[in-house]
């Protein structure tokens, strides 16, 4: 059903984006065609890793200003996920594969809703502001846990989101949604006396080595420059 659902949002999405915002399909056709070595998926790749963990970072502080309130965060959608990954490394690989279908559609989603309101509103200001106050209100009270979700949690994510739709592409959007989810879901931490140490240092290095790949990308580009030159 969810690839579907994807298929079917992408359909109605690409339309909307190829008349108006053309730029965010660019990477990801090129991933589409196997071209996955190219400079601009290694930028691609380097944004969404930093966006990503911004994204997984405000997750974080909307729990911990939840706890410090007396109550208990309703991560619902991560906690069975992440009590799984602690236990075994291939269940925390399952999550890595589980978690790139949902960032997919939500990624989509986001777009979808941008290309409408650009297409609709020809003044940049304007379907800006109004896509903040609609994506503010739609994280805030889905993911809503205490009045802080209203006023820190829905604005911090639109405000990337906006960051993300305003500078970069589809595949940036994509991955940084993957790696705020396995952040998230796996029990993050330095101390490798730990019993879950592993999953956890797999999770790290699964975002430094998606970096990593993508400066690499990026040192292939200014290689090939200077030799041109």
């Amino acid at each position: 059903i969810i690839p579907m659902i994807i298929v079917l949002c992408y359909l109605a999405m690409e339309p909307f984006a190829r008349r108006t915002l053309p730029r965010v399909l660019v990477t990801w056709n090129l991933v589409l065609r196997s071209k996955f070595k190219h400079p601009d998926v290694g930028r691609s790749l380097i944004a969404g890793a930093i966006l990503g963990t911004l994204y997984s970072l405000v997750e974080v502080m909307d729990a911990a200003i939840t706890l410090g309130q007396g109550k208990v965060p309703d991560d619902f959608m991560y906690i069975g996920q992440g009590l799984n990954s602690m236990i075994k490394i291939r269940y925390a690989l399952a999550a890595i594969i589980h978690d790139v279908p949902e960032a997919i559609f939500y990624t989509i989603t986001a777009f979808f809703l941008y290309t409408m309101l650009v297409s609709l509103i020809n003044k940049p200001r304007i379907h800006n502001a109004l896509f903040f106050v609609l994506f503010s209100l739609l994280w805030g009270s889905l993911i809503y846990q205490s009045w802080t979700s209203l006023l820190f949690y829905g604005p911090s994510i639109a405000l990337i989101t906006l960051v993300l739709l305003n500078h970069f592409d589809l595949l940036t959007g994509i991955i940084a949604v993957s790696i705020s989810h396995l952040l998230i879901a796996f029990p993050v931490t330095f101390q490798i006396q730990k019993w879950y140490a592993g999953t956890s240092w797999l999770g790290i290095c699964t975002v430094v080595a998606v970096a990593l790949y993508g400066f690499k990308l990026q040192g292939t580009q200014s290689t090939e420059k200077s030799l041109r030159k």
